[in-house]
């Protein structure tokens, strides 16, 4: 793509180019420098501009001062206005028309572009510079835009201007598709340390990949590679990174330290879980020892429900048991979540905080605290430990109706129910159609 660092190069670094490139970069400067020679009126209403500017309150013309000045700078470092005197003064006064149309002209010329057009074909100037910058071999562009690239990064001193405008130029040297491997190598290993640089780890580790696929021994691409691993928490990643690199330089230090530091995260984070694990272990233990001593007995989950939910029934601090609770309704598909409940609390007291207003579903509204019926189902999993009484334990499978004045401590400790997890109970009308064909083709025991 076309952009200001041609420019750049041509304004401000045409005497500093290396020789074996000089003529082509010579050919563009005298291609510019001729067209301003030949339209001597563009320098001199220039110089009227910059002039006038210096001279005139006028706010819209102040408006434009600093950027006819950056201009005015730019010609005079490409000596242009080397024949004329700084006391120089136009004989004649620009009109307002005038003006006008020299300072259009100067923006649309490809040296003040702030951005390069899509309608290229349109501009012939920059078609004439670009073919003029592009006209080489892929290898010759490669290395030139990864010299670019390497100056912009040397002068920015960690600036993201610099160090985007370095990523630029090596992913020009990489869109010039070199047959040389080892370039394209370090062009993707030195845009990876600008993507780093920019925070875009995907990018660097994608570029990193690259590297190492140019030149499979290319020691600083797994150094770059499990560097950006290691800063993301990656240690798994970057240790498979240092191993791989090191069979190809056993000794290299940067390779073994982040090598020893990951294996170091590696083993930190397996104690860690570790001793999540064991806390929560003995977490469980108690849980269960707790609801050994209610006659309550946890199964598995049957049901999946939002993360949102709680996942299980848990005791505080004072060991009180807390019991979420799904409501089902069969008769519509429909659940509700009661999100906390205590042992102690009596369950008629929840449900009539939902029944207290007609349920949306509930269109004929059938479901009161005079209509329904509540159940539990027994057996729908087996227990996590065995029942103390294994012999009196109900073996059949199927619904239960349960009294709602019981407290929550009753209802989940009736025998044959195992509690999965999170409570759950099913609710019918007495009144609804739908009642007759529960009781037909729902089990019961």
């Amino acid at each position: 793509m076309f952009n200001e660092r041609i420019y750049y190069k041509i304004l401000i670094q045409i005497k500093s180019i290396q020789k074996k490139d000089r003529k082509k970069y010579y050919l563009l400067y005298l291609y510019i420098l001729g067209r301003y020679i030949q339209a001597k009126l563009i320098i001199i209403k220039l110089k009227q501009l910059f002039i006038l500017v210096k001279q005139s309150k006028d706010k819209q013309i102040d408006f434009q001062k600093s950027r006819i000045f950056q201009i005015s700078v730019l010609y005079q470092m490409a000596g242009l206005f080397d024949d004329m005197p700084d006391d120089w003064e136009s004989k004649t006064r620009m009109t307002p028309e005038e003006l006008e149309e020299t300072t259009n002209y100067l923006k649309k010329h490809p040296l003040f572009m702030k951005e390069i057009p899509k309608n290229i074909e349109d501009y012939p100037e920059l078609l004439a510079l670009q073919n003029l910058m592009y006209d080489d071999t892929p290898e010759n562009l490669a290395q030139n835009f990864k010299r670019q690239g390497n100056e912009h990064y040397k002068k920015g001193e960690g600036k993201r201007y610099f160090i985007r405008q370095a990523l630029n130029a090596y992913t020009e040297g990489i869109d010039a598709k070199s047959s040389e491997k080892d370039v394209n190598a370090q062009l993707h290993n030195n845009r990876a340390l600008m993507n780093m640089k920019l925070k875009n780890y995907g990018k660097a580790i994608d570029d990193c990949k690259m590297a190492i696929k140019y030149d499979e021994k290319f020691i600083k691409a797994y150094f770059r590679k499990a560097q950006i691993e290691s800063l993301l928490r990656r240690y798994d990643e970057s240790l498979l990174t240092c191993l791989t690199g090191l069979q190809h330089e056993p000794n290299n230090k940067e390779l073994l330290d982040i090598k020893k530091e990951s294996e170091k995260q590696i083993e930190n984070e397996r104690k860690r879980r570790e001793k999540i694990q064991e806390h929560k272990n003995t977490q469980t233990l108690i849980l269960h020892t707790e609801l050994k001593k209610r006659k309550i007995y946890l199964g598995n989950q049957m049901m999946d429900f939002p993360d949102s939910c709680k996942k299980c029934v848990y005791l505080d601090d004072e060991k009180i048991l807390h019991i979420p609770i799904f409501v089902h309704y069969p008769e519509f598909s429909q659940m509700d979540y009661i999100d906390d409940t205590r042992e102690k609390d009596v369950l008629k007291d929840h449900l009539a905080a939902i029944f207290k207003d007609p349920l949306p579903w509930d269109h004929k509204h059938q479901y009161t605290m005079e209509n329904i019926e509540v159940y539990i189902e027994f057996n729908q999993t087996k227990p996590l430990y065995q029942p103390t009484d294994l012999k009196t334990w109900p073996s059949a499978q199927g619904y239960k109706k349960i009294d709602a004045n019981l407290t929550l401590n009753q209802v989940f400790s009736i025998r044959g129910y195992v509690l999965p997890q999170v409570a759950e109970i099913t609710v019918v009308s007495k009144i609804s159609p739908f009642y007759t064909v529960f009781k037909e083709q729902y089990d019961f025991v």
